[in-house]
């Protein structure tokens, strides 16, 4: 049975493909855009209702509530997918950049999420929430971004306890590097962080500078090689949607970005072990990890 879905981001990357994804499988999709020619380019697609709607927005936000309302339809799925990112080391990120960086990346979810949960209720359905691996990892010079995506993970986790005695399911996506145009949307404001990065940091900043240039000169070498394509995050929300039995977390990514990952889990798991009132052993420390991996 077609299912209703608001997909936010959908311009490009991870929330374009979705869109299409979703909606060549049936179900009715709503996909959030911010500018006209965006929403433009995705009117007459079966089963795609383009919306004009910026997270950050509480009238847009209030309109597509009722659209979904005058539907006559409950919203079965969001998939909070809208966020930005950007370059720069610590001292070059000026405090307006992370307010935005955090209003779009976290307070977007919770203000979709709240507006859509009584609706979500009524469907039993789903939020899917769009992370990332480097909040687990942390990488360098994504330092602001790394912090929303961490506060959006918290956010997920909580959702998932309130929600989830009521039958509205709650999931985390974390892709690793993925083919999207995020970088390219960001480039100009990073170029103008890096510019302004104070000593010691600007040796690092200034080889980043021409590297994003020649990117921007060579298009054809955009560091791409080693990232996957947003069709594995499609199926992995697919999963988060419709399966009876849906994971909290889907991490998606290289097998050289998971062993990065497990790597880090492992290595906290280590030293929370250093903690006085812990010191299990290594027989007891395996004897947990087969309890969940059995």
């Amino acid at each position: 049975m077609s299912k209703q879905i608001l997909v936010t981001g959908a311009s490009s990357g991870i929330g374009l493909c979705l869109v299409h994804h979703l909606s060549s499988i049936g179900h009715t999709v709503y996909a959030g855009v911010r500018k006209q020619q965006d929403f433009n380019l995705l009117v007459g697609f079966k089963n795609i209702i383009p919306v004009i709607l910026d997270v950050t927005n509480n009238a847009d936000i209030a309109e597509f509530k009722a659209i979904i309302k005058a539907s006559n339809r409950p919203l079965y799925g969001l998939v909070n997918n809208a966020g930005l990112g950007g370059l720069g080391h610590f001292n070059a990120w000026q405090e307006d950049e992370l307010k935005v960086m955090f209003d779009v990346n976290v307070f977007g979810p919770w203000r979709l999420t709240k507006a859509c949960i009584d609706s979500l209720l009524v469907a039993q359905g789903r939020v899917v929430n769009i992370g990332a691996q480097s909040c687990v990892t942390g990488t360098e010079l994504l330092g602001p971004y790394t912090m929303t995506k961490n506060a959006l993970d918290a956010f997920t986790e909580s959702l998932r306890n309130e929600v989830t005695e009521f039958g509205v399911k709650v999931s985390l996506i974390q892709p690793g590097n993925i083919k999207s145009k995020m970088e390219e949307s960001t480039n100009s404001a990073s170029l103008e962080r890096l510019e302004r990065t104070s000593f010691p940091f600007n040796t690092r900043a200034r080889i980043l500078i021409n590297n994003i240039l020649e990117q921007q000169e060579r298009p054809e070498f955009v560091a791409y090689a080693d990232a996957s394509e947003p069709e594995f995050v499609s199926h992995a929300v697919e999963h988060a949607l419709f399966s009876d039995e849906p994971k909290e977390r889907y991490v998606i990514g290289t097998h050289n970005e998971g062993t990065r990952l497990i790597e880090t889990l492992l290595k906290r798991v280590v030293q929370t072990n250093k903690n006085p009132d812990l010191h299990y052993t290594r027989d007891e420390l395996i004897e947990i990890l087969d309890r969940y991996l059995a």
